[in-house]
């Protein structure tokens, strides 16, 4: 053995050597393992906690005593007006509600009056004196008779002359179908549109329903309408499109949908089964959702990728600003200068709403839920002021949301700008709090452009509102049947969401729009049946008849 391997010295500093090592490696093991176990919280508390992204000051003393979301509601003092007991000066007490918080039964429905009388026995009273009636106390239960399906015979009356066979035989006409030589008026297939689309109802359910009332309407031929529906509605969402990019803004989001296929590549027709076919399988394929907040209109455009292509090729010659999260996807749009980037603040507080649901009193993480609420604050004051000029035809003054923007939300986001600066540094960028502070520092532009024009929203919750229907719908269809079914769907979808923004009702607006469409040989009367400029005629009752459903 050599003197230097004697050395203390020389063994002293390779086993410091060796402790340094072993702690760097015992350091990185910690650091994955915080990282996995906030990582395990993290995903407990998205199967099993409160969805609500809603702020919760960590210092109440309540927060761990009661879920704010599930907390009952006592009703407001509006509620309890309505459920009250309201006393006439004849005496006739009628309940509105019933019961706390509900809601009284609308007016325009149909009242089947049932009278109760005690019988003459029990109105004679003890000394022979009798009781007289003085009122009467009404309360109202619903009920409902099924639906009625009924059929329409078109009876054309044949002409000819007499004695005369060579003028030949004229014959009454008859009004176009919407779809040829079928048996489903436009009602009909507003039915099944709304019930597959609204309501989320796959046609093989449809057809047991119809089975229970002993209509013979097979899958294959229901699936055949819609498609068929579809092709008479393109033009009008032509011209949905165009109304959608004409006002300079516009919300974007996607969304994933499954397309059956065979496996030779020859698509599969009509609706999806519940147990797929053998040859069958499932493509993942996206739905490209676009939202215009000034006229409330919706459309769906769907695609087999989640390429930006996808978007590029729809916005076309677009000019104005586009509300998206910060989908790479969105990024090739903007190499034009006269497009704009808006963000969406519910994405960045999302983030940090993730840290605190892992661990209720984290400071950094309730700090910024903190200073967004303050902002998400000043944005319901607008959303109020809005609502009372609507209400009161007064123009919206979006000047005047600009500078109370300026004014109020400026020096917070300056404020949470500067504490997100001096604290990223400082989180390891893996975890979810590094995560969360690098979202927002690296989209800060995009999501502070909402404070430029008084008309931005601050988040992009309205058109994620408009796909949520949808996503209710794909857990009960599963998959559409192949390319041809998406389109349909899309198309469906965008009128349908377009009419509920608009306040119509789905049904009656498909039934008119069925009925009206092949009459309509211009963009300009195309343009007249879509919903915002449908919903100006109230001539159409295509409105909800009670307010408080709207």
């Amino acid at each position: 053995m050599s003197s230097e391997s004697k050395d203390p010295l020389k063994i002293i500093e390779a086993l410091e050597g060796i402790i340094y090592v072993k702690d760097e490696e015992i350091a990185g093991y910690k650091s994955e393992i915080a990282l996995l176990t906030e990582e395990v919280k993290r995903l407990n508390a998205a199967y099993f906690g409160r969805s609500s992204e809603r702020h919760v000051d960590p210092a109440d003393p309540l927060v761990d005593a009661f879920d704010e979301d599930k907390a009952p509601d006592s009703g407001t003092d509006e509620d309890q007006e309505d459920s009250a007991e309201v006393e006439t000066i004849t005496y006739t007490r009628k309940k509105k509600g019933g019961v706390p918080g509900r809601k009284a039964l609308p007016d325009y429905l149909e009242r089947v009056r049932v009278e109760y009388a005690l019988p003459e026995s029990e109105l004679i009273a003890p000394e022979g004196f009798m009781f007289v009636k003085i009122g009467e106390v009404i309360t109202e239960t619903l009920e409902i008779i099924p639906a009625k399906v009924y059929v329409i015979q078109h009876v054309r009356f044949q002409y000819a002359c007499r004695e005369r066979e060579e003028y030949g035989v004229k014959l009454a006409p008859v009004p176009e179908q919407v779809i040829p030589k079928s048996i489903a008026n436009p009602g009909l297939l507003a039915h099944v549109l709304v019930q597959k689309y609204c309501y989320h109802l796959p046609l093989y359910r449809q057809e047991m329903i119809w089975r229970d009332l002993e209509v013979n309407l097979p899958r294959n031929t229901l699936c055949g309408w819609v498609l068929k529906c579809a092709e008479v509605l393109r033009p009008l969402g032509a011209v949905l499109q165009k109304e959608i990019l004409k006002d300079g803004y516009v919300h974007a989001d996607e969304t994933p949908v499954s397309v059956l296929t065979h496996k030779n590549g020859k698509a599969k027709t009509g609706e999806a089964r519940e147990v797929k076919p053998d040859d069958a399988q499932v493509q993942k394929a996206y739905m490209w959702v676009y939202l215009n907040s000034f006229e409330h209109l919706v459309m769906y455009d769907y695609h087999d990728n989640r390429a930006g292509a996808c978007a590029r090729d729809y916005l076309k010659d677009f000019r104005g600003y586009i509300q998206s999260d910060a989908y790479s996807g969105y990024d090739a749009l903007f190499q034009n200068k006269e497009r704009i980037s808006v963000g969406c603040m519910a994405h960045a507080r999302r983030k940090f709403a993730s840290i605190v649901k892992v661990q209720k009193k984290h400071a950094n993480g309730n700090h910024a839920l903190k200073e967004i609420k303050a902002l998400y604050t000043i944005e319901k004051e607008i959303r109020e002021q809005k609502e009372k000029d609507l209400a009161a035809g007064v123009p919206i003054d979006y000047e005047a949301i600009k500078q109370k923007r300026v004014k109020e939300a400026a020096p917070i986001l300056c404020k949470l700008k500067s504490w997100m600066d001096d604290l990223s540094p400082k989180a390891p960028p893996k975890g979810l709090l590094g995560k969360a502070l690098a979202y927002s520092l690296n989209n800060w532009a995009e999501l502070t452009c909402y404070l430029k024009e008084g008309y931005l929203d601050i988040d992009n919750n309205a058109v994620e509102n408009a796909i949520r229907p949808f996503a209710i719908g794909r857990k009960n269809w599963l998959f559409c049947g192949n390319d041809e079914g998406a389109r349909a769907a899309a198309l469906i979808y965008s009128l349908i969401e377009s009419a509920k923004a608009n306040h119509l009702k789905p049904f009656e607006y498909l039934k008119y729009v069925l009925t009206e469409v092949k009459r309509t040989t211009t963009e300009e009367a195309l343009l007249k049946l879509l919903p915002h400029y449908a919903k100006l005629d109230l001539s159409l009752g295509l409105h909800y008849k009670a307010d408080e459903l709207l």
